[in-house]
């Protein structure tokens, strides 16, 4: 792994109060797409809790969504799109993906059924979805800040799972 890792968080999926002006800036600016997702989502209730559970990880993490779709609510949930976590796994090239939420999960463990075809072979770490209405919810995330500061000195991968435990992934 790279001194300083590549690391690829991944959300469900965007939404605004109107997606295709929305669609239309992220096309309009593709290189400018990590910034603006990061900036967007740092409004927002996944972002503060993000922010305050990740601390500095916040910054360093490049953020995108398994769903290449923008929904028109907070509640809305287009499906996963497995060609545009694809196309993310192969131009980012992270060293680590921490998957927000069970699409996002699904996503990246869906592209271990691809292989050989496909040959990520990034450390994975599952987390619970930031806004998620869990009266534990500060505290997963938290768990994922605690395996972020542990990948100098150790050998991933690592999922959170229920119960507080940082657990190997088989």
């Amino acid at each position: 792994m790279a001194e300083t890792p590549v690391i690829l968080g991944l959300l469900q999926n965007q939404w605004a109060r109107e997606p295709a002006k929305m669609a239309a800036m992220l096309e309009r600016n593709p290189d400018r797409r990590p910034a603006l997702i990061r900036c967007l989502l740092a409004g927002s209730v996944s972002g503060r809790r993000l922010r305050d559970a990740l601390g500095p990880w916040f910054h360093r993490i490049t953020w995108d969504n398994a769903s290449g779709q923008i929904a028109a609510t907070a509640s809305g949930a287009p499906p996963a799109d497995l060609a545009h976590v694809r196309r993310l796994l192969e131009t980012r090239k992270p060293d680590v993906v921490v998957a927000f939420g069970r699409m996002a999960q699904n996503a990246i463990l869906a592209m271990g059924t691809l292989r050989p075809r496909f040959n990520w072979r990034g450390h994975f770490i599952a987390a619970p979805h930031p806004a998620a209405r869990r009266a534990d919810i500060t505290a997963r995330l938290t768990e994922v800040r605690t395996a972020l500061d542990a990948l100098r000195p150790l050998a991933f991968p690592y999922s959170v799972r229920k119960g507080g435990r940082v657990n190997e992934l088989g």
